[in-house]
């Protein structure tokens, strides 16, 4: 195939990958997006953070929300890579909610073309197996049934870090040390970003390679080992300073995470439990699903503790899809083609380690054996990430149907494949243009204020009363904060500060918990929000200068 017509073909496969994965945001104009007025506009609220440092109206590590307290990108993701993306839509006119779900699009046209890049040089595949992979990759229903949590959508950028891998690993055997630096230090980059941005993904992708690297070397022969070990001495200089680097590049990550860590403890066990998923979770893809969602109804439906409606642990994968990666996996390790065969039993035995049996789990031992493992809390979104290598192993089962001469049933299989990761109801909640229209409605607040809090919270959809006590006021003084570059003392966070005490706003002690907090951070200039009808007004209590 002539090199523009591969273009061609990955334009149009990256087209059709983006009409399927958005359809319902596409059908509706984007004015419902993913998310919810809750963790959908914190979303929003973050990346326009970045917006505001861009323009510099903001330091780098310090939100407009939970003030006076520094350093408080480090109480959630710091979506740094979206941060991006989405100011190139601002500076085009785009509003916060429109840029937000620009940011989402790219995440995921660049997942796809990595991943097509990543099969068509680290796994030799054709042009139309590639094309394949990265359509399935880019689609898959669990990323999909959990894009409510936008940051998730980062699984895209593994296949960034994986071609990188390769791609050094490749100019490590050269005699090009240049190539070697160049390699390593976009890697480095790339990564300290990624870190920056959306550490579940990154955290797993750091994961599944450790356990891949041990079985690649468990496996190795010893001509591999004096091979490898003779071009890392020829390439000491350039690879101390990839480690240089390397350290430049996670600095700021470190910086704004390690004060959160010491402060909260990150996440103890006890709280990772109601996320350690029962095995038969991994067949969990949602009723909406177009070819098995009534099968997981029913299924949901007889068996609720090991199987729910929906939930977090719905990240599972179809059943076509897992019949084609154990198949290619055995495939591989009888054609001894190492690098698929370590992959599948590396995404088995990491997966196992998320999983719950009976009263036994492995997960205490991940995070007593590998860094950074106590600052992840839904540890059952992880399949979400072994979409990449479950697709790359599954591929090498059509693979072998090709090349026995069925290519009738391959494609009729590859077509199935496509089909069962459509998903008919996304989590698409969060109204563009009711939350334009709330904020439009917002008066500018009055001369000397100088720091908000949030009361009168508007009303709200989600019947859960003690999480609209958490969220609603206080993730609607994040996005006012973030977009009127006006501090607020509210907010709401994967962790909070220490003295945080702002839930419940229709207490009668809610003033004085404010009045509280403003007298310990030496307050001034302090003003009150009321959202269901919105008015500012000044708080009694002045403070004394800060």
């Amino acid at each position: 195939m002539g090199r523009g017509r591969e273009v061609a073909l990955v334009v149009g496969g990256l087209a059709l990958a983006l009409a399927l994965f958005f359809h319902v945001q596409i059908g509706n104009g984007f004015t419902v997006l993913f998310g919810d007025r809750f963790d959908g506009v914190i979303e929003v609220a973050l990346q326009q953070h970045w917006w505001n440092v861009f323009t510099g109206r903001a330091a780098w590590n310090r939100t407009g929300w939970f003030y006076p307290w520094p350093d408080t990108l480090g109480y959630n993701d710091g979506y740094f890579l979206y941060g991006i993306a989405f100011s190139l839509a601002r500076a085009l006119g785009a509003d916060p909610f429109l840029a937000t779900a620009f940011s989402h699009l790219l995440a995921k046209a660049v997942g796809f073309v990595a991943f097509y890049a990543l099969l068509r040089r680290a796994f030799a595949r054709g042009p139309w197996p590639s094309l394949l992979g990265a359509l399935l990759f880019t689609i898959a229903d669990n990323s999909l049934v959990q894009a409510e949590h936008g940051q998730l959508l980062m699984v895209g950028f593994a296949p960034v870090a994986a071609l990188m891998l390769w791609e050094l690993r490749r100019a490590l055997a050269g005699a090009r040390g240049w190539r070697v630096l160049g390699w390593g230090a976009a890697l480095d980059l790339f990564c300290g970003a990624w870190l920056l941005s959306g550490y579940y993904m990154a955290w797993f992708f750091g994961y599944f390679m450790i356990a891949l690297g041990l079985l690649l070397a468990l496996l190795a022969p010893r001509g591999a080992w004096r091979a490898l070990f003779a071009d890392l001495r020829r390439h000491a200089g350039a690879l101390g300073l990839v480690l240089v680097l390397a350290g430049l590049s996670i600095a700021p990550f470190l910086m704004v995470y390690l004060p959160t860590a010491r402060q909260t403890g990150m996440h103890p066990l006890i709280d990772v439990v109601p996320y350690i998923a029962d095995p038969l979770a991994i067949l969990d893809i949602g009723t909406g699903n177009l070819l098995w969602g009534r099968l997981d109804a029913a299924l949901a439906l007889r068996l609720p503790a090991q199987f729910p409606a929906y939930s977090e642990w719905t990240s599972g994968f179809p059943p076509l899809l897992l019949a084609c990666f154990l198949a290619g996996g055995l495939i591989a390790w009888r054609r001894r083609a190492t690098l698929p065969g370590a992959m599948a039993l590396a995404a088995i035995l990491t997966w196992l380690a998320t999983l719950r049996f009976g009263n036994f789990v492995v997960w205490p031992m991940v995070m007593a054996l590998v860094p950074g493992a106590r600052g992840l809390h839904t540890i059952s979104r992880y399949p979400i990430f072994l979409a990449g290598p479950v697709v790359i192993v599954a591929g090498c089962a059509l693979e072998h149907l090709h090349r026995r001469g069925r290519r009738a049933l391959a494609l009729a299989l590859a077509l199935a494949l496509v089909a069962e990761e459509i998903n008919l109801s996304p989590p698409v909640a969060l109204d563009r243009v009711a939350e334009l229209r709330f904020l439009a409605a917002i008066p500018p607040p009055p001369a000397g204020c100088r720091v908000f809090f949030t009361a009168d919270p508007r009303p709200s959809r989600i019947a859960n009363a003690a999480i609209r006590a958490l969220y609603s006021h206080n993730v609607d003084a994040m996005l006012i904060a973030s977009l009127d570059h006006l501090p607020t003392l509210n907010g709401y966070s994967t962790f909070n500060p220490p003295d945080w005490n702002f839930g419940s706003p229709t207490r009668a002690d809610y003033p004085a918990r404010v009045e509280a907090y403003a007298r310990v951070h030496h307050l001034r200039g302090l003003c009150r929000l009321d959202l269901a009808h919105p008015r500012w007004r000044r708080h009694p209590f002045a403070g004394s200068a800060r």
